[in-house]
Parts: C-alpha cells; structure tokens; sequence
C-alpha cells in the first residue's frame, strides 16, 4: 500500500506500470538495501526485531536473490510486520520516508 501510493503520488497511473514499478521495491537486493540505508534510524528494540528475523531459518530462497539478501529482506519484513501489528503507523511512515527519500541510491 505504501509503495502503490509513492509511486502514484510520483505519476506513474497504468496499472501495468504500477505493477512494475512496485516489483523493485519487493525484489530482495532492494529490500536489502533499503535495510542498510535504515540501520542508522532504528532503535534498540527494532534492531533486535530485525536481529531476529534476519536470523529466521530459510527453508527455501528463491532462485533470484542470494542467501543474504533474502535474509536481509525478511528482517525488513519482519520489522515492519512488527510496526504494523503493534498499530504504528507513524513510526511505518517515518522509515518508508527515509527510504523514499534515499530511492536514488538503489
């Protein structure tokens, strides 16, 4: 839902290209990139939520990502699943920010 209403709020309007577009916000190499880029805004408890997730077993990785971005990319996952079931929205809109604000260095 974030990421649909950046990129609308960015101009992109066909579904198509709103699909495609979407795609490399949830490719693993970019979610684990955008974890690096949030490592500095995190506190000590959301550190730990990302400890842990990254830590997860990994039964399967999919055949496009390597082992640590997949990794990198569920702890992502985790986070914000953690922010979201704990109904902080404010905080889920101040870490999208940063990484909408840093998209350039994706």
């Amino acid at each position: 839902m974030y990421v649909r209403t950046y990129l609308i709020s960015q101009g992109v309007k066909k579904p198509h290209d709103i699909h495609v577009e979407s795609v490399k916000f949830v490719k693993a190499a970019n979610q684990s990139k955008f974890l690096e880029i949030l490592l500095n805004y995190l506190t000590e408890e959301e550190i730990e939520i990302v400890r842990r997730g990254r830590n997860a077993k990994s039964y399967h990785v999919p055949k496009n990502a390597n082992v640590m971005d997949y990794r990198r990319a569920t702890a992502l996952e985790a986070l914000f699943g953690y922010l979201y079931l704990n109904k902080r929205s404010e905080r889920i809109d101040e870490l999208f920010k940063i990484i909408f604000e840093n998209i350039n260095l994706i």
